[in-house]
């Protein structure tokens, strides 16, 4: 029996979380045990389905006020114990930034042989005190990153942005899979989440899927909402999602006097049923390693823009484009001319699955390499 150690910083609803409850639920666990260590624990839904399979999370530290540098030194002292204490065969880190590879040296000097480090995003973000943060970045990956032995990232930017150029050739690429199945156009759905949220047929709805905060930059929506009224274009935009930004987000619709278009949703419990509803999908993410949702939103088919600092290998369909974040101009002039273009919407998740993203090749590809 392989004991199997999956380390992630802070335990939330987000990707990181969808993409290893998914891939596990996919896998064959029969000769393996798998335990997920976590700093902080902020959202128990994925917890009935990790209790299905066995799987237990441990959670590191408990609530405190502490400030960030003492909860991380705690943080570490906490995961030191758990790897004495704990004989793992593999630990799988699934990390953002170059400080956090310090936990492969950690698990290094407590005996653990196989130390994979999982990159999954390509950039910082607007945090306090960013530069500092940076110069830490690079200065973890120069340190820390020699007591690594597997290097995964889920794109070119995130392995880039995580490992140096000497490792580039090491580099397995983890793709972020979903069940195409689930997640292929639906006429029924879309008229059922429509009839839900009082919108006819003939509407024009523009959509966006994530957590509401500076990453995933909700804001430069409402400026592509506002010069689309001043272009006299009938439209709503739907944002699904929580997070810190909501009040800002709501504080700026009153402002641009967009209520009538804007409608931030909250949480969706039936993605493929948003992704069918909508008539095109927006991501002005400041930086991605290689989004679910993109993924998920082609699938069913429906025209995505994202924004050019997103990794090309996100897109899977053809009527995907990559656009500016400089304006919102561009971004208006695509969705102004796609009103006028029919859109043919099956089969596109035949396309998805044929580019390996269905969950039963990336669920039998992290097995193959976490278990073997």
């Amino acid at each position: 029996m392989k004991n199997i150690g999956v380390f992630v910083d802070r335990w939330l609803s987000g990707g990181i979380e969808s993409y290893l409850v998914s891939n596990f639920e996919n896998m064959n666990l029969k000769n393996v045990t798998i335990t997920i260590l976590t700093t902080r624990k902020f959202s128990d839904l994925y917890d009935d389905r990790l209790q299905r399979m066995g799987i237990e999370i441990k959670e590191l530290l408990p609530e405190g006020r502490d400030s960030e540098l003492t909860r991380t030194f705690k943080s570490l002292r906490a995961f030191k114990e758990v790897l004495k204490n704990e004989r793992y065969d593999v630990l799988h880190l699934n990390i953002y930034n170059g400080v956090s590879l310090v936990y492969s040296k950690i698990a290094r000097e407590c005996g653990v042989e196989r130390v994979i480090a999982h990159s999954h995003n390509s950039a910082m973000g607007q945090v306090r005190l960013r530069t500092l943060k940076i110069i830490s970045h690079k200065l973890g990956k120069l340190r820390y990153e020699k007591f690594v032995s597997d290097y995964w990232a889920c794109s070119d930017l995130a392995g880039a942005w995580l490992f140096s150029e000497k490792h580039k050739d090491k580099v397995i690429l983890m793709k972020n899979g979903i069940d195409t199945t689930k997640f292929r156009y639906d006429k029924e759905k879309r008229r059922a989440f429509r009839e839900k949220y009082d919108l006819s047929e003939n509407e024009w709805v523009l959509g966006n899927m994530g957590r509401l905060n500076n990453q995933k930059n909700q804001l430069f929506l409402l400026d592509i909402a506002r010069e689309l009224r001043k272009k006299g274009v009938s439209f709503t935009l739907l944002i699904a999602g929580e997070g810190e930004l909501r009040n800002s987000i709501e504080a700026k619709i009153t402002e641009y006097g967009l209520a009538k278009n804007v409608h931030l949703i909250g949480t969706v419990n039936d993605a493929s049923s948003f992704y069918s509803a909508i008539d095109i999908f927006l991501l002005p993410s400041l930086f991605e390693g290689n989004p679910i949702v993109g993924i998920e939103a082609q699938c069913s088919g429906v025209k995505c823009l994202l924004a050019d600092t997103i990794t090309r290998q996100a897109k899977v369909i053809d009527t995907t484009v990559f656009l500016s974040l400089e304006s919102p101009a561009a971004w208006v002039k695509v969705i102004d001319e796609s009103r006028t273009v029919d859109q043919n919407r099956r089969f596109f998740d035949r396309i998805v699955k044929k580019n390996h993203y269905d969950i039963s090749d990336t669920s039998r590809n992290l097995e193959m390499n976490l278990t073997n």
